[in-house]
């Protein structure tokens, strides 16, 4: 190796480690930091973008729409849960041009996410374009720096139906149904049915199924409108010593469902709907083959016992 090959290598080595050392350097100085540092003490979240506008307001220990129906927990969890990972760090850019390209400007976004305490505005972040799946640009309101972050689109939908909470109208716990006549009561571990006035002990499994749909309802969304047909059916519900009522009724070809706790109509499913809207109240009764082989295992058993315990003498 000549002389000038040997200087211009080491001045090659000099200068990469220089370039190291630099970047060393300007990172420690990068220190990371929440993006939003008052995300907890937010009471409200305003979502805006082409599509229209969201807002979710906590009342208590609760989140809810502005039409006072509850949030769906899980779904809101997520959303904070994704907002609290956020962190400064190395911007992607930071300049006016480069906030109208990755649409996180002010006058230019594809939405706008705004956190209140009250009146009081926490945080205001703009989320722009998606660089990849499950990334969104962003940049908070008063900082030039653009950031690139594991937030995804989808879950950020102004749609109110996006983050209802669909099982509002689940009872857990149910011990009556009626309808008209007939009605289905818990006792104990058994149901008792009457029909038509009428006493019969019930057929546990088709109780449970029953109870079962009013366990696991799952509405769709929010009707846009009351239905207009009066050809309503009403079924009567006990859960927890309370009274609740349904009415299901079909309009056109939706199914619709409300109770009367709450001011609002729902979409239903066709699957559920159809069970509750004509329950077969006879297929409720229990089989005289069911209650002759109870009665014969009860006899089985009364039979066993005296084997076992045979009289003493003299009686």
């Amino acid at each position: 190796m000549t002389p000038l090959m040997r200087n211009l290598t080491v001045l090659l080595i000099v200068q990469l480690l220089l370039a190291l050392w630099l970047f060393g350097s300007s990172n420690d100085d990068i220190k990371t930091q929440p993006l939003l540092p008052q995300l907890s003490a937010a009471d409200s979240l305003e979502l805006s973008s082409k599509d229209g506008e969201l807002t979710l307001t906590k009342q208590g220990d609760n989140w809810q729409l502005a039409n006072g129906l509850p949030v769906s927990q899980g779904k809101l969890d997520g959303l904070l849960r994704d907002l609290t990972t956020l962190k400064t760090g190395w911007p992607v850019a930071q300049s006016a041009e480069a906030q109208s390209r990755f649409s996180v400007a002010e006058d230019k976004f594809e939405q706008k996410l705004v956190l209140k305490q009250g009146e009081k505005v926490l945080h205001t972040l703009y989320l722009g374009d998606s660089p990849a799946f499950r990334q969104l640009y962003l940049r908070t309101d008063g900082d030039e720096a653009i950031y690139k972050a594991a937030l995804n689109r989808f879950e950020l939908s102004v749609e109110q139906s996006a983050w209802l909470d669909k099982q509002l109208l689940r009872l857990p716990v149910v011990e009556r149904i009626a309808q008209g006549d007939n009605s289905l009561s818990r006792q104990g571990e058994n149901w008792q049915l009457s029909l038509n006035g009428e006493s019969h002990n019930a057929d546990s499994a088709a109780a449970r199924e029953l109870v079962a749909k009013l366990s696991a309802l799952s509405v769709l969304k929010r009707a846009e409108k009351a239905p207009l047909s009066s050809d309503i059916t009403e079924l009567n519900v006990r859960s927890s010593a309370r009274d609740y009522q349904y009415q299901l009724v079909k309009q056109d070809d939706t199914a619709l469902i409300r109770r009367n706790d709450i001011d609002h109509w729902f979409e239903l499913s066709q699957s559920q709907f159809e069970p509750l809207i004509s329950v077969d109240w006879t297929a409720l009764v229990k089989s005289e083959t069911d209650s002759v082989i109870a009665v014969n295992d009860a006899a089985a058993v009364n039979d066993a016992g005296a084997e076992q315990n045979p009289p003493a003498s003299g009686d």
